[in-house]
């Protein structure tokens, strides 16, 4: 049964990145101007046209998964388990209404990590029966997953959903929760994003489609968002889980909150762009005049850029802005973080709307990573250097393209006690 309804805001942040793990050590990776792009360890890279990526280092589960859970979860729902545990403290939420909380996730990829182990054990793996296989294959392969042990952990008999929508499927989770508590269907989601596409067959599939930077030998440059410099994006990995809780419960057990979570729209580009991207940006254009309709494009303040360092995503981003926002987008301070954390698909959203929120909370935009000579084609109000804002920021933008030529963006606002 539906109650009344309700304005979504956050209240909990659990990050694991490439450039730290926890929101504090997250945010001063960004504001630090920090990279977590290295040369390729989960594996042997050497093979591959592009032997880098933002990986997660140092990474340790134990402290927060039982024997059993290590055992059983792959890399993946690990991530989204410690994000979880550092969410919810972040939130100070002791206890959840199982029946009242949801959870809806975004992943685009399943963990492929089980999928090679079972391929190594030897040439008839998967082509014919093998005893051997191991028995939580079903649990480590299946998109789902890491929604459901979020769910078991945290005691939430609520509803429970992944949405998968490539580089979009964060922000599309975090979107979906947030109209889940502002329809008055919970008081509490557990969304946000996890992805770990790091593997060989996912390396193999980007490198085949010439998607990926090859500057092997300077890692710690390969990405430069909309600098004269970027070329292709690098893959990434990490979670980030939110805490949205409704805004009159979370003021009255005294919540800190980061702010109120806004217009959300997705919508994918006119053409098939399975093999292009749509220059002209039809559909992103009418996306984030959709996210603008009801505060208005001159209510922007901060824009978090998708940004992925790709020169034609970015440069068809930039167009996308320009036309929104027309000659008022060079006032308008704007931030990639991907030079940072690479392109972890669902996580990279989630990831924006949590830098996003910390922008809001303490009026700092973070750097952009080797932006040091700007794209002619991107002019955009970014800065290599961290910002201090003089007033508080009243909104961020975070904008988000992915594969498929799927849209999406959502407005976060400071909340208004």
């Amino acid at each position: 049964m539906k109650s009344e309804p309700g304005l979504p805001v956050l209240t909990g942040i659990g990050i694991v990145s490439p450039i730290g793990i926890g929101r504090s050590e997250f945010w001063a990776g960004l504001t630090e101007g920090r990279t977590g792009v290295r040369n390729i360890s989960l594996f042997d890279a050497s093979s591959f046209p592009s032997k880098i990526a933002a990986e997660v280092i140092g990474f340790d589960a134990s402290p927060y998964l039982s024997r059993r859970e290590l055992k059983s979860y792959p890399r993946q729902t690990q991530f989204a388990l410690v994000g979880l545990m550092l969410a919810l403290g972040d939130a100070k939420l002791a206890a959840l209404d199982p029946y009242r909380t949801d959870v809806v996730l975004g992943a685009a990829q399943i963990s492929f990590y089980a999928i090679e182990e079972e391929i190594r054990k030897g040439s008839h793996a998967l082509r014919e029966h093998e005893p051997e296989l191991d028995p939580f294959g079903v649990l480590k392969t299946t998109l789902s997953i890491p929604a459901s042990a979020i769910a078991f952990r945290s005691g939430v008999k609520g509803y429970v959903s992944t949405l998968t929508s490539a580089c979009t499927s964060g922000i599309d989770a975090i979107g979906a929760a947030a109209d889940r508590i502002r329809q008055g269907q919970a008081d509490a989601v557990i969304t946000g994003g996890v992805d770990t596409p790091i593997t060989r067959i996912i390396l193999n599939a980007f490198c085949a489609a010439r998607m990926l930077s090859t500057r092997n030998d300077e890692p710690q440059s390969a990405l430069a968002p909309f600098d004269r410099s970027h070329t292709k994006s690098v893959l990434g990995e990490g979670a980030a889980i939110l805490i949205l809780e409704d805004k009159r419960r979370a003021i009255a057990r005294g919540a800190s909150i980061y702010c109120e979570l806004g217009r959300f729209a997705q919508e994918p580009e006119n053409t098939n762009e399975l093999f292009s991207l749509d220059r002209s940006g039809t559909g992103w254009k009418r996306m984030l005049r959709n996210v603008l309709a009801e505060d208005g494009a001159d209510s922007v303040e901060a824009i978090n850029a998708h940004g992925p360092s790709d020169d034609l995503v970015d440069r068809v981003e930039a167009d996308v802005l320009r036309d929104v926002f027309g000659a008022r987008l060079h006032k308008i301070p704007a931030v990639s973080i991907k030079g940072g954390i690479g392109s972890s698909m669902a996580a990279a959203g989630a990831m924006q709307v949590a830098s996003a929120a910390l922008m809001l909370k303490t009026g700092i935009i973070p750097p952009t990573r080797n932006y040091s000579n700007p794209d002619p084609d991107c002019a955009l109000n970014i800065s290599a250097q961290v910002r201090r804002m003089k007033r508080p920021l009243g909104s961020v933008l975070v904008n988000a393209h992915g594969i498929g030529g799927m849209n999406s963006a959502i407005l976060l606002k400071r909340v208004k006690v």
